[in-house]
């Protein structure tokens, strides 16, 4: 009998009892995992489309108006600006060394002056276009090639040229900028006072003739019309 229990009692120990956490899992992975609901993304009501439509309309008509500028619109304005520029940079300093603003006639000499000691590239200039700068100076400033290659994007044979000339090679742009400048600047009325027999060498005579600045006097009002046109343009350029 005592060989029996003891049988009984080793099998006994050899089963192990299911625990309450056991059970507890086999009851979590029995229950099915139930994904969240995926909410859809409001859609756009018909009067919003119609907004957006509209204001895309709208956008595309008026950038439609804006006309784009051309490389030769581009130049003109950076030209008409820099010639402002010129004008009142001249102004403000006369202003701070004679204590008044130059009159029109006064900005005529001026523009004069920076022409005649803008000789020798003026010469340098003539060469590289094959112009004759010995004659007349308003045939040489208004001739349509010189006028290109000081005005347009400045070739690097004639910046070199103009650097040998001058010695200055730092400047040799812009000193031909100057030129530019100056000369572009001047009313046309003025050269109808210098005359087509005028050489620019004898630019620095009539700086000094008083019966040249007389001439120039009566045509003040109209000089002073064509700076204030360049200044305006200049502000909407």
């Amino acid at each position: 009998m005592d060989s029996v229990k003891d049988e009984m009692t080793d099998e006994d120990e050899g089963v192990e009892e299911e625990t309450p956490v056991a059970e507890e899992e086999a009851e979590e992975e029995a229950v099915a995992v139930i994904p969240e609901e995926v909410k859809p993304e409001p859609e756009i009501g018909l009067e919003e489309h119609e907004i957006i439509d509209d204001s895309t309309r709208m956008y595309l008509h008026e950038i439609g108006r804006v006309k784009l500028l051309k490389a030769a619109e581009e130049k003109k304005l950076a030209s008409l600006i820099e010639q402002g520029r010129y004008l009142v940079k001249f102004e403000d300093t006369y202003f701070n060394k004679h204590g008044r603003y130059p009159s029109e006639v006064d900005t005529v000499l001026y523009l004069l002056s920076r022409l005649f000691r803008a000789y020798p590239i003026v010469k340098v200039v003539g060469k590289h276009v094959g112009l004759d700068y010995s004659g007349s100076v308003i045939k040489t400033i208004t001739n349509p090639k010189f006028r290109v290659a000081i005005d347009d994007e400045i070739d690097a044979e004639l910046a070199e040229a103009v650097a040998q000339e001058t010695g200055k090679r730092a400047s040799a742009v812009e000193n031909i900028v100057e030129l530019s400048l100056s000369s572009s600047l001047l009313p046309p009325q003025s050269l109808s006072v210098i005359g087509k027999k005028a050489t620019l060498r004898g630019i620095k005579a009539l700086l000094s003739d008083k019966k040249f600045i007389s001439r120039l006097k009566p045509y003040a009002g109209q000089f002073g019309a064509y700076f204030d046109r360049v200044r305006k343009e200049a502000e909407r350029a």
